[in-house]
């Protein structure tokens, strides 16, 4: 199961709910990501318990998205506003401590066919 955190915007209940704010909430998350220039899989992961996806949005604030499974070849995640969005990916361990972590920006539209956004974690 992922679980959600909002900063500042609200509660969730079947996704991300951002209270007040004035973009249309059908936009779209897809995010494709690298350990180290290396494909996700059990060996670059080794160590990782989770991701926890922090997004940053102008219009709506930002939302943390966890726990996001390390070795997926790429996350989808709808009901997000629409517009651009700051994205920052990080890797934890078991005890929450940072293992690496990864950053890049998106445009979140309702195109499930446009390209994810990429990032390595570092």
């Amino acid at each position: 199961m992922i679980g959600l955190t909002l900063a500042a915007c609200g509660g969730a209940t079947h996704g991300p709910v951002f209270n007040g704010c004035q973009a249309p909430s059908d936009g779209i998350l897809l995010l494709r990501w690298t350990i180290r220039g290396a494909a996700p899989s059990a060996v670059t992961c080794a160590g990782v318990d989770h991701l926890v996806l922090s997004l940053d949005t102008p219009s709506c604030g930002g939302a943390t998205i966890e726990p996001v499974p390390c070795a997926l070849d790429k996350f989808r995640y709808d009901n997000l506003p629409r517009g651009p969005a700051d994205i920052a990916l990080a890797a934890v361990d078991a005890a929450g401590n940072l293992l690496s972590s990864g950053q890049t920006t998106a445009n979140l539209s309702t195109s499930s066919s446009a390209p994810p956004a990429t990032l390595d974690l570092r």
